[in-house]
């Protein structure tokens, strides 16, 4: 049976009482257990929060915070659904975006609709990104690869030196393309340690499960647009929601999960908070420990060759 890991994050809001912030704990990653990434986001700018495990201070934590000093990758959605106002909007939205952007961010464009196509790459500069999304065209072709796109994105980002890597998808539709699946597209992200944003124009036709498990599973979060008008806003909050954002990245002391032939549970781990400080929690799930079946007699030997280090007697 599995176990489960609990992550705390403690905040070191500097000066701010309680009562004044917040804090959030959106994503364990333990894909590549024992390195655990934890996702969290702050109500306001902060210094980086500090992590409690099984409530003794976490040390050697890499704390990296999305606002500054990442590459990105701005996926938009050009296939047939987008054509007229829809896309305007959008290239717009996305134009204000790339001019605003913190100078050492280095972002790439895809665009998408029977395909995904990358349209720039990686540069600090705007003028490329600024070009191309004038340039964007719907798809003569129908379909809408966003999987693909997500994909894409992710290995491209995953050759970036910057282990800060934001994936930003504006999509008004559901996948429609026989390429990725969904599990293959979040999988990639993991492994290429992509945290990946999504953003919909809703509809009554329109339903954001896809784009929010995909934001979830990746440590990224959904945005909704009632509207195309309504796009350069919600970037705007995403640009803010990235300054508060950190992913904190740790060796966890923790084994995984419990043996087969033991009964006491998993290691533990607590939050403690630290003055006026706020705290968050989030519960994850370690990899299974064992391989054998599950049979009684290889539940024995299985017990009887790791007694010494795990298993209960």
């Amino acid at each position: 049976m599995r176990r489960t890991l609990a992550l705390a994050a403690v905040t070191a809001l500097v000066a701010a009482p309680a009562s004044t912030a917040s804090l959030r704990v959106k994503g364990v990653d333990a894909t590549h257990f024992p390195h655990v990434t934890v996702t969290v986001v702050a109500s306001k700018r902060s210094g980086a929060p500090r992590l409690r495990e099984n409530g003794s201070p976490v040390r050697g934590v890499l704390a990296r915070n999305l606002g500054r000093d990442k590459s990105v990758v701005l996926a938009i959605d050009r296939s047939q659904s987008m054509k007229g106002r829809a896309l305007a909007d959008a290239t717009a939205a996305l134009r204000k975006f790339v001019a605003s952007k913190p100078s050492s961010d280095r972002l790439a464009l895809i665009g998408f609709g029977s395909k995904a196509v990358e349209l720039t790459r990686f540069s600090s500069a705007t003028i490329d990104a600024d070009i191309a999304l004038r340039d964007v065209t719907v798809d003569e072709t129908q379909g809408t690869a966003l999987y693909d796109t997500v994909v894409l994105g992710s290995r491209a980002l995953r050759k970036e030196d910057s282990a800060s890597r934001v994936l930003i998808v504006l999509t008004d539709g559901a996948n429609a393309s026989k390429g990725a699946s969904r599990a293959a597209a979040i999988a990639t992200a993991r492994r290429s340690h992509v945290a990946v944003y999504t953003v919909g124009i809703e509809s009554e036709q329109f339903s954001p499960a896809a784009l929010r498990t995909i934001a979830a599973s990746t440590g990224g979060h959904y945005f909704p647009a009632a509207s195309s008008g309504a796009l350069a806003a919600v970037y705007d909050r995403l640009a803010a929601e990235l300054a508060r954002t950190w992913r904190l990245e740790y060796v966890t002391s923790a084994r995984p999960g419990e043996t087969p032939c033991s009964r006491r549970p998993f290691r533990a781990l607590a939050a403690r908070p630290q003055g006026s400080a706020c705290r968050a929690t989030r519960t994850a799930r370690t990899p299974r420990p064992w391989s054998p079946k599950r049979s009684t007699r290889a539940r024995s030997e299985h017990c009887s060759l790791r007694r010494s280090r795990d298993c209960s007697r």
